[in-house]
């Protein structure tokens, strides 16, 4: 069978196992629904709304999946990581995760992560399911703000590390993203909980709040967030 194929057909097998996992029946079973007044909304959601929501979800990630795994070239599929129990783990973490996510952006982003782990040469990159922790629990403007951060980093050459000038300012960031200055710097602080940012003034003489650089785990993160499958 064609990889790509593969990769299409193992996430299909999976979602058909977890979408006949019985939440809303234990949790029935449990006596939510004798709960006054919010038993039975919460019991009512879980049975149509949630099911529609998993579903619409889980059509969004196959389509995109499909989309993105049938531009990719063959030969860069690691053939041996398809194989593996952590490919399995790691699309039932996906599926579960894309399930419960109101943005539409994130979807995208999950696919992303999934097609970028089955690459040689990112295959091999430990513990994938935390990016995939990191976009479940964080925002859109949280991955937005990142991005930004990224992509300014990205410019800088050794001579802004010897003028000590290698650092993104939090208001530059909030101008582009359309954010206030606070708001921007609580993002980054916790991005630099998940490990995807530092403070870069920690350590050094006058301290100065809103001034970030990006990890070497948040450099592994950006290359998870983006497209392989137009390189040759």
């Amino acid at each position: 069978m064609d990889l790509r194929n593969l990769i299409v057909n193992k996430v299909d097998n999976a979602n058909s196992l977890l979408s006949q996992h019985p939440i809303a029946k234990g949790l029935v079973e449990g006596g939510v629904s004798l709960i006054p007044f919010l038993g039975t909304a919460i019991t009512g959601t879980l049975n149509t709304r949630a099911a529609l929501l998993f579903e619409r979800n889980t059509t969004l990630l196959t389509n995109e999946l499909k989309t993105q795994v049938h531009r990719l070239s063959e030969n860069k599929i690691d053939r041996e990581f398809l194989d593996s129990d952590e490919f399995t783990f790691l699309i039932l973490d996906v599926l579960a995760k894309n399930a419960y996510t109101y943005e539409e952006v994130k979807t995208q982003l999950f696919a992303q992560i999934l097609i970028n782990s089955t690459l040689k040469g990112t295959s091999s990159t430990p513990y994938k399911e935390g990016f995939v922790r990191i976009v479940s629990d964080l925002s859109a403007q949280h991955i937005q703000i990142f991005t930004a951060v990224f992509r300014k980093a990205q410019t800088f050459t050794g001579q802004h590390q010897i003028n000590n000038e290698d650092y993104v300012k939090a208001q530059e960031i909030a101008g582009e993203a359309e954010l206030t200055q606070s708001r921007t710097i609580a993002y980054c602080e916790e991005l630099i909980r998940y490990g995807l940012l530092s403070d870069w003034s920690v350590g050094r003489w006058e301290y100065q709040r809103g001034l970030y650089s990006v990890t070497d785990y948040g450099a592994e993160f950006a290359s998870f967030l983006m497209s392989h499958v137009s390189e040759s």
